[in-house]
């Protein structure tokens, strides 16, 4: 199959300034997590001859290591221990923070887990925390995102409210103005839609973007 290679000016990604009704607020608080107990050390060295000879290879500008309790022993025991060397300036438990933020879980069912799973069957949303970002900011609707590929189905269902008119670049055998921009393999269609799918709207799956173009 010749590559038709296309311009597609659609609905897509947004400013992080909409989202809801509400003006959405930055989120400056932070908490430990109650689900995990730190099982790493920070330690600071008081020079880069010492951290070098503790940490081999690896580089750190601050001189700063990071290292896992051994088995069996209580951090705060052995981060006493590790204080006793006086190459090192300070240590402390490595705690995991989480920004308080809401999880958003959009209702496309493509989105939800499947009944005989555990992930979400668009896993790659909540792995890089859009479900987070959704509660801040959704997109926006005044932001046209181009993509260059083979092209989008006009005629898809969770896309063809968000498009914009496209243009061939490459043309084609039986080339037709009125379907500028179809897609002819299918890839670029599953790109648009993992951008900017219609998104909260019972249909198919979620897009990165809920709003624009």
């Amino acid at each position: 199959m010749k590559l038709k290679i296309l311009l597609i000016l659609c609905v897509l990604l947004g400013s992080l300034t909409t989202a809801w009704a509400k003006e959405p607020k930055l989120i400056t608080r932070y908490e430990k997590t109650a689900q995990r107990s730190p099982t790493e050390l920070i330690i600071r060295y008081k020079s880069q001859e010492h951290f070098q000879k503790q940490a081999g290879h690896y580089s750190s500008m601050l001189s700063i290591y990071k290292q896992k309790v051994p088995h069996g022993l209580k951090i705060q025991s052995w981060a006493e221990e590790i204080r006793k060397d006086p190459a090192v300036a300070w240590v402390q438990p490595n705690h995991w923070r989480y920004a308080l933020a809401v999880s958003v879980v959009p209702n496309d069912p493509y989105y939800l887990p499947d009944r005989n799973q555990r992930q979400y069957q668009q896993w790659y949303l909540p792995k890089i925390n859009a479900n987070f970002a959704w509660s801040i900011a959704c997109g926006s609707d005044t932001l046209i995102v181009a993509v260059v590929d083979t092209g989008i189905d006009l005629n898809h269902p969770d896309i063809k409210n968000r498009l914009v008119p496209g243009i061939t670049i490459v043309n084609q055998e039986n080339y037709s103005a009125t379907l500028d921009g179809m897609d002819d393999h299918g890839h670029g269609t599953h790109v648009a839609g993992i951008i900017g799918a219609g998104t909260d709207n019972n249909l198919g799956i979620s897009g990165c973007s809920w709003y624009g173009k």
